[in-house]
């Protein structure tokens, strides 16, 4: 299992990741008026859950990536990277 610290910092590090390639790429698609997204970090995203899924098991695994991207990093639930961890020890 990951312990507390290495977990937040992990799932810190991808929502600032997640937040600068999305703001990098509303600015870059005002300044070309197309839609435009230079960034693909998706084989290190993938990476991550691949690494958290070997040490937390592949169902907290999925619940991570379902509060990333379907709860928008816990804001579209008004959840934090605390109440995750807290959601993880149920499962």
């Amino acid at each position: 299992m990951i312990d507390k610290p290495l977990f937040i910092s992990a799932i810190t590090a991808l929502t600032e990741q997640h937040d600068k390639d999305a703001e990098r790429a509303n600015v870059l698609s005002e300044i070309y008026g197309a839609d435009i997204d230079p960034v693909d970090n998706n084989l290190l995203r993938l990476a991550v859950f691949n690494l958290l899924a070997s040490m937390m098991g592949e169902i907290r695994s999925d619940h991570v990536m379902f509060w990333c991207y379907d709860q928008d990093f816990g804001r579209g639930a008004g959840k934090s990277i605390e109440d995750l961890w807290e959601e993880l020890g149920y499962l």
